[in-house]
């Protein structure tokens, strides 16, 4: 079976577990900064010299892991459009996505039922498929350098209605598009906290 976003279920659900993994040693690599950094030797050895350290013990049969891994990417669309979606869909703007600042102009989604979604009917479309693993991480086949990962490596998205299953949605977006999106909601939450908890002083 082909999947919306081009490739095959099989190849897809392989995918899937290695982004699950690869956030483990993600997440490893982090705790063993933190670690050096509590115990006062960052300084004595090279950024270099600790990735090959770590990665020899982590990973022996990958020496070249990149800590920025495909599910580090997945856990932070995960975070960016899950859970702030369910807690403060109130705030997502109901301004057309193709008129909005938010980030996605210029890129392909396509909802079914509305030609011209609006930012919070997309976001939530989006969420529907981060949350029911009906997303895909897509590098090309020439790779992505670190000057061009944000822009060379997008994310397919598509959800269906299970109730309607005419009602369908898909986007795909670079990953710097799908960090606007996220940091624009971001902002737009925490200066709205910040201006109602008695915890934050009001923004200037």
């Amino acid at each position: 079976m082909v999947l919306p976003c081009g490739h095959s279920e099989d190849e897809v659900e392989l995918d899937w577990i290695d982004y699950v993994t690869n956030i483990m040693f993600s997440t490893d690599y982090l705790k063993a900064v933190a670690d050096a950094l509590a115990a006062g030797s960052a300084d004595a050895v090279s950024l270099a010299a600790f990735h090959a350290a770590w990665a020899r013990g982590a990973r022996p049969n990958d020496p070249v892991f990149v800590p920025f891994s495909l599910g580090s990417i997945a856990g932070w669309l995960s975070i960016g459009m899950t859970l702030t979606k369910e807690k403060w869909d109130d705030l997502l703007p109901l301004t057309p996505m193709s008129e909005s600042s938010w980030g996605l102009r210029g890129t392909e989604y396509v909802d079914s039922r509305n030609p011209n979604p609006s930012v919070r009917d997309v976001m939530r479309r989006m969420r529907n498929a981060m949350s029911h693993g009906q997303f895909h991480i897509h590098v090309p086949a020439t790779g992505a350098t670190a000057a061009t990962v944000m822009d060379d490596v997008s994310v397919a998205f598509w959800d269906v209605n299970p109730n309607n299953p005419r009602d369908t949605f898909r986007a795909e977006v670079t990953l710097r598009q799908a960090a606007h999106l996220i940091r624009s909601f971001q902002g737009t939450v925490h200066r709205s906290l910040r201006g109602r908890s008695p915890h934050w002083p009001p923004v200037a």
